[in-house]
């Protein structure tokens, strides 16, 4: 369901015949410490069984040791790259 997120027009997005399927929350380098706070709170706190992808703008935005850091705190959490073709 993440690959098409970044290509979609918002009006595709939100008809009422596209249904929410998970959590989409957009992370850098900046907001790190937020997004662990935020996803561990989501997983372990509210115990939301939603999936939750992770996304950024190529590895100069988050480096794949911070994006492994937050796939570690639940096994359905995704991380994908919104960055454009030739960029990381």
């Amino acid at each position: 369901w993440s690959s098409d997120v970044c290509s979609s027009d918002l009006a595709e997005l939100t008809s009422p015949s596209h249904s929410p399927q998970g959590i989409v929350i957009p992370v850098g380098k900046d907001q790190f410490q937020y997004a662990v706070h935020l996803i561990a709170t989501l997983k372990h706190v509210h115990n939301t069984s939603l999936p939750i992808q992770v996304a950024y703008a190529g590895n100069d935005d988050l480096p794949p040791e911070r994006r492994a850091a937050l796939r570690s705190i639940s096994p359905d959490v995704y991380a994908f790259s919104c960055a454009r073709a030739g960029r990381n």
